[in-house]
């Protein structure tokens, strides 16, 4: 989802039309998504062991490429020039990647609360803005409290396992590590969600 988040950032800033200040916008959050990409190019395969590094970046690079595509084709088929539809479709299956995440390493490792909790507020106040912007497009009134929805499962459940554990869960920093779980990576800090439009925002972050 770090690929997908990339590409939305790259079409919207480079490929379709925006207004300057917009465009300015994307740019910024463009840069930092940049750093979360590198992150998972080199500790990506440390997270996907089964993978090797060749084979980990040839599929980043197509689903760049593939998602590059669909952002652009998805901004001309609904007349999409601000990128709230395709942001807001993207969000769904990025949130969900978090609660993935969180069962396939089985414990809290290389995850943040802080992280979780500022991608919710973030994905509420970009569902907000949706709504304002767009009041009679029905899509956007089934998307936002899908993905809000998947972002508040995430942050209770990521707290359980941190409990379980024995992790503080607002510790900025916790010595103890955890037994049989891959090595932490990027992925779950990409959180930056794309739902975003207009100017508004919901980077946090992630993933």
């Amino acid at each position: 989802m770090v690929a997908v988040n990339f590409a939305w950032e790259f079409s919207l800033t480079f490929v379709l039309e925006q207004t300057p200040t917009q465009r300015q916008i994307n740019f910024f959050w463009l840069l930092f998504n940049s750093v979360l990409l590198y992150q998972a190019l080199r500790l990506g395969p440390r997270d996907y062991p089964a993978l090797s590094p060749r084979v980990l970046r040839w599929t980043l690079a197509g689903v760049l490429v593939w998602a590059s595509l669909v952002v652009v084709a998805g901004a001309n088929e609904f007349h999409d020039r601000d990128g709230m539809y395709t942001g807001m479709i993207i969000q769904v299956p990025l949130s969900a990647s978090f609660l993935l995440l969180l069962k396939r390493r089985g414990s809290s490792a290389g995850q943040s609360l802080h992280i979780a909790v500022a991608k919710l507020v973030g994905s509420v106040f970009a569902g907000l803005t949706a709504f304002v912007l767009y009041p009679s497009h029905h899509l956007l009134q089934v998307l936002v409290p899908t993905y809000v929805a998947l972002d508040i499962a995430y942050v209770v459940l990521l707290r359980r396992t941190m409990r379980r554990e024995g992790r503080p869960p607002w510790a900025l920093r916790w010595a103890a590590a955890v037994p049989g779980t891959p090595a932490e990576s990027v992925a779950a800090g990409a959180g930056t969600g794309p739902a975003r439009g207009a100017g508004a925002r919901s980077d946090d972050a992630a993933a």
